[in-house]
């Protein structure tokens, strides 16, 4: 990615506070490439405002994490104290472990009624000179007092820097906003236009009334439904493209004659295949066009934000007033008598242009097939990590089971069909968030042995929740860095390429989403916070982690990823509004549960007689029990483990768990239900951020709303329309060799009848204001 060089009047180079964003294959003005280390945070915020604030998040994370692992300080000295602290020793305790819950001072004990099936495997044994079975006893001192008052200072500082956090990146959305004009402040969406409405010019007049000088927007673009025509002409282009790549130099595709010529004089039977497919295809393509495609949407683009704002405003109605269902306002417009549906739309590269026309129906069951196969993966990663869980390498498998998740749920998402890429991504981030979380921090709970959460040694809980971290630190970013599927392309695979076009291919960079970096930082403040109480040095090498991830992704946003669509705020919004108030969730209610647990044995001393203390079985899982909050009275009737100064902590932290678990739900839940409801009765729209008073037609980095497929393996996506009259500037990317119209698919086909197939393409028409001529 590059960026426009600024110069002034003697012709030296100035620095602007925030600089312009050169568009993919710039060539007409002097650019040049961000420099990784120095390019400034605010700067980021012109690849999306997701971007931005996802970078903005994983510094805030770092610091959160950091001083949350300094409150916790007391509770790591006390539990890598000796003496009177919460060891007699740390001989037996690996020094990677020390300032964790993990308890070595243990002693084995008789059972009256225990099962060795509620213990693991490495608390039981038998006694060889008695022959009964033997259960180890965990005598690590726990001072519950000491505990509550460091955790709780911690847990409300955390809750807080949560909150002041979601507060921070409200208003640093709109600073993004503000820094850069794009396409997405000067226009609209309608999601309902009649079917039959396909003139740009009679949009232009509806929308003329809301204009500043009463001229119109400069840009309309008419949407239709033609998704399996798009579909047939990006199968014709992959095969003519892959046709042409076979070809000798000089031996043009037009000449499909002597094409085949070829083939038969070469015997290549696998090119006439893929000629005769070809034909097919064009055939395929024929029929389709004489189909009477139907509007499905529609872009317009006004010169100033004054006029998206007033149509917004003025257009913004009720869901019942939408749908039919209750009478408009008298002084509502309508258009063809039509309540219109709109909002402000997605960024251009962000429009899925093919599934415009998609029903509803298709929509709903794509995400619930979907959501089944994740399902299926959880279940294997769960089987799998049972397998392998006493290995020593298990941490090691799980961190690349994570980085695996990210491919495993883009090749799910695919069954999804989307409007656009920012729903997609939001549905990717759910999809990965779900699989990364349970497999780092809940399966790992899940398969442990109860009695083995505080153990030493391989497979235990705590030692591999610190391996995992250390995992995290190290094998993440490496394999980022790495890159080795496009180090091979660039290295192996590109100077072998047959032709200049497959060669470039192989440099488009590694496609990553901004859904898998979002729940990259998320994941490590959910394991962070899930297991704050039990190790609470992870929150130093969770700060770590995250300070690895903001260098290594933004030197590859810079240098290594290829080109991603602009997302915008929603992405994070979704992770403000749901996702940080989740993992707080987590971290009170987990809290709870851990210090209810204690000392996490599953023994109770019932007696001292003479020869010592004896022993009985007491489920202290309260988690697995369901029992919630983990009151002490939910301790079965005789078998009663809770000191009484835990009694008193875990009270106080289950109250303190229901109070978290209501507001945190309300915080997520509560303002979206009212905003739904409210919705059905009023417009939603809000003004965010200021007029900046900028015109459209003077900004030169602002792209219009042209329809374009993406093709996985294409540099460039192709153009689903007629581009003439539309100036290749306000296409988002150049290709300094070849002019737009080699992309768009439009003349792919030549049609044998009077049929006017450029009506069966969505259509784009600009309007040059009358200061530009």
């Amino acid at each position: 990615p590059r960026y426009f060089v600024v110069k002034g009047q003697d012709n030296q180079k100035q620095d602007p506070l925030v600089t312009e964003r050169a568009g993919a294959g710039e060539s007409d003005c002097l650019t040049e490439l961000y420099a990784p280390l120095s390019t400034p945070e605010r700067e980021l915020g012109s690849f999306g405002i997701g971007i931005g604030v996802y970078f903005s998040s994983l510094r805030w994370f770092a610091i959160i994490l950091f001083i949350s692992g300094v409150l916790n300080l007391p509770s790591m000295n006390y539990y890598s104290s000796e003496g009177k602290g919460y060891f007699n020793s740390l001989n037996d305790v690996p020094k990677m472990y020390r300032g964790s819950a993990v308890c070595a001072n243990v002693t084995w004990v008789a059972c009256s009624d225990c099962d060795a099936s509620h213990f693991g495997a490495d608390r039981v044994r038998v006694n060889e000179k008695t022959g009964e079975q033997e259960f180890l006893k965990n005598d690590c001192l726990f001072d519950e007092i000491f505990h509550g008052i460091f955790d709780s200072l911690s847990l409300f500082f955390q809750i807080i820097a949560i909150g002041a956090l979601q507060i921070y990146q409200k208003r640093e959305i709109v600073n993004y906003d503000e820094n850069e004009q794009t396409a997405q402040d000067y226009s609209l969406l309608v999601k309902n236009p009649p079917e039959d409405a396909l003139d740009p010019d009679e949009w232009r007049s509806f929308f003329a009334q809301f204009s500043v000088t009463g001229e119109g927007p400069i840009f309309v673009t008419v949407a239709l439904n033609n998704g399996k025509l798009l579909l047939a002409h990006v199968e014709h282009r992959k095969l003519f493209d892959k046709i042409e790549g076979k070809l000798p130099h000089g031996i043009e595709m037009l000449d499909r004659e002597q094409i085949r010529e070829i083939a038969e004089q070469l015997k290549d039977k696998k090119m006439e295949k893929m000629l005769m497919k070809l034909d097919i295809l064009e055939n395929e393509i024929r029929i389709l066009r004489q189909e009477k495609f139907k509007a499905s949407a529609v872009y317009v683009s006004f010169n100033t934000e004054v006029g998206q704002r007033r149509a917004l405003n003025k257009l913004s109605t009720g869901k019942l007033n939408v749908w039919g269902l209750r009478d408009p306002p008298s002084d509502l417009p309508l258009f063809h008598g039509r309540v219109l549906d709109v909002k402000e739309p997605d960024e251009p590269s962000s429009v899925r242009w093919k599934d415009l026309g998609v029903s509803a129906f298709r929509l709903i069951w794509g995400r619930l097939v979907s959501n089944m196969a994740v399902i299926a993966i959880i279940a294997c990663c769960a089987v799998l990590i049972d397998i392998i869980r006493s290995e020593s390498y298990v941490a090691l498998v799980i961190a690349l089971i994570n980085a695996l998740i990210p491919r495993l749920c883009k090749f799910v998402n695919q069954m999804e069909k989307h409007y656009n890429e920012t729903t997609a991504q939001i549905s990717l981030y759910i999809k990965i968030s779900v699989l990364r979380w349970t497999n780092t921090a809940l399966l790992i709970t899940a398969i442990t042995p109860f009695t083995s959460t505080l153990s030493t040694g391989d497979g235990n809980l705590l030692s591999t929740v610190a391996n995992i971290f250390v995992a995290e630190i190290f094998t993440s970013p490496t394999i980022r860095l790495l890159d080795i599927p496009n180090t091979v392309k660039r290295h192996f695979i590109a100077p072998r390429a047959k032709t200049q076009i497959g060669m470039i291919r192989n440099f488009s960079g590694a496609k990553v989403t901004v859904a898998e970096r979002y729940t990259e930082s998320t994941k490590i403040v959910f394991l962070c916070f899930y297991y704050g109480a039990l190790m609470p040095y992870g929150f130093f090498m969770g700060s770590v982690a995250l300070i690895g991830y903001y260098i290594v992704d933004k030197f590859c946003l810079l240098r290594t990823w290829g080109r991603m669509p602009k997302v915008g705020k929603e992405i994070a919004d979704f992770q403000r509004r749901y996702l940080l108030n989740v993992a707080v969730i987590f971290l009170g209610v987990m809290s709870a549960y851990t210090y209810a647990s204690f000392p996490y044995d599953n023994l109770c001393e019932f007696s001292d007689s003479g020869s010592g203390a004896t022993y009985k079985f007491c489920d202290q899982d309260l988690l697995s029990a369901w029992k919630f909050p983990p009151l002490p009275s939910f301790q079965p009737e005789g078998q009663e483990w809770m000191t009484p100064n835990q009694t008193i902590l875990v009270r106080y932290y289950s109250v303190l768990a229901v109070f978290i678990l209501v507001g945190g739900l309300y915080a997520s839940f509560g303002g979206g239900c009212f905003e739904c409801l409210s919705s059905l009765f009023r417009g939603s729209y809000e003004e965010v951020g200021h007029d900046m008073g900028i015109d459209y037609s003077t900004v030169p980095s602002i792209f219009a709303y042209v329809p374009q497929i993406e093709v996985p393996g294409f540099m460039f996506p192709l153009i689903a329309c007629d581009i003439t009259g539309i100036d290749g500037d306000h296409v988002y990317w150049r290709n300094p060799n070849r002019s737009h119209d080699y992309y768009s698919i439009v003349n792919d086909v030549a049609d044998t009848t009077d049929n006017q197939e450029k009506m069966n393409y969505s259509v784009i028409k600009y309007y040059p204001p009358v200061d530009d001529g």
